[in-house]
């Protein structure tokens, strides 16, 4: 396990994950014989599924996260941390498939935890509060994601340096939730800080880098600027296609800003592809219809409008219609 670690800090994705498959069947026989402890083999799992998520695998992540948390009561109590970390993973792996409704169930619970802790303000809350903003942000629950956001914020600044990048992980959600509010001036302000101290403190290609690249170039082009969108979009699509596997969730809503850019600009030719990709990518990676595929459709239903081609926009399946 610890040679599957080093394989991941190395980025050799494909060792770590033979590693893994290897030795899962060992750890997993030996834990039901009880000769190893049972948090060895929810640690594997919790790890593994860290890896299949990165690689753009949520579905069996999930079902490696779950396989892990029923190991729960046969935990020491000072592994108990750790069950906690696989629910928020866990959590995490539902918001990729927008299983939204379930994804806020756990982050509620999980911060209704955190605030029962002896520790009035336990460090597992800011990460808490920021995850449950974040899924209220993806249904559109904005008032009540930047009041946890700022909480959260708060508390990271109190607790840790100004140089921990979790804390403008924050500030970015933060930036997303302003600009679907409309606040673009302030929306811009808060993205240009994050960049700034991912840039600082991290490198292009965490994932999150894109990501902000990403809502950057959203709240540029609503305020007027496309032809500066497009650069940002661009950049962010490509450390999208350098470091996130071609299906993946996240390379999807990257295009379709993109697309959405392309069509304010009236390339409507160019902005298609890219378009009908993000909307097929996001049919299949996402559990059911939500606000991704619905904004993804959207876009299509836009560029088919301004392009005047209402041939391809019969064929678009909207729910309804």
């Amino acid at each position: 396990m610890s040679l599957a670690q080093l394989a991941i800090s190395k980025a050799d994705y494909a060792e770590a994950e033979r590693i893994y498959r290897q030795r899962l069947t060992i750890l997993r026989r030996e834990a039901r014989a009880g000769r190893i402890a049972a948090d060895v083999l929810a640690l594997a799992l919790s790890n593994f599924a860290v890896l299949r998520r990165a690689r753009g695998h949520s579905s069996e992540a999930e079902e490696l996260l779950r396989e892990a948390l029923t190991w729960n009561p046969r935990l020491p109590p000072q592994s108990r941390a750790r069950a906690g970390q696989a629910e928020t993973l866990l959590a995490l792996t539902l918001l990729d498939q927008g299983k939204f409704a379930e994804a806020e169930a756990h982050a509620r619970r999980l911060v209704e935890g955190f605030r029962r802790l002896p520790n009035p303000e336990p460090p597992e809350l800011c990460s808490g509060l920021t995850f449950l903003g974040s899924v209220l942000m993806e249904r559109g629950e904005l008032a009540e994601a930047e009041r946890h956001l700022r909480e959260a914020e708060a508390l990271y600044r109190k607790l840790y340096d100004s140089s921990f990048v979790a804390i403008y992980d924050n500030v970015r959600l933060q930036a997303q939730v302003l600009y679907s509010l409309g606040r673009l001036a302030e929306a811009e302000t808060r993205i240009d800080q994050t960049l700034e101290k991912y840039r600082a403190y991290s490198r292009p290609n965490y994932i999150s880098f894109a990501t902000a690249l990403t809502i950057k170039g959203l709240i540029v082009s609503q305020r007027g600027r496309r032809p500066e969108a497009e650069t940002i979009l661009r950049e962010a699509l490509r450390l999208r296609s350098e470091n996130l596997p071609p299906d993946h969730f996240m390379a999807a809503l990257t295009q379709g800003a993109l697309g959405e850019v392309l069509v304010g600009l009236g390339r409507y030719e160019e902005a298609e592809p890219l378009l009908v990709g993000s909307y097929e990518g996001l049919k299949r990676s996402q559990a059911g219809e939500n606000e991704r595929i619905k904004l993804a459709r959207g876009r299509l239903v836009s560029l088919y409008t301004a392009w005047q081609r209402p041939d391809r926009l019969a064929g678009l399946e909207v729910p309804g219609r």
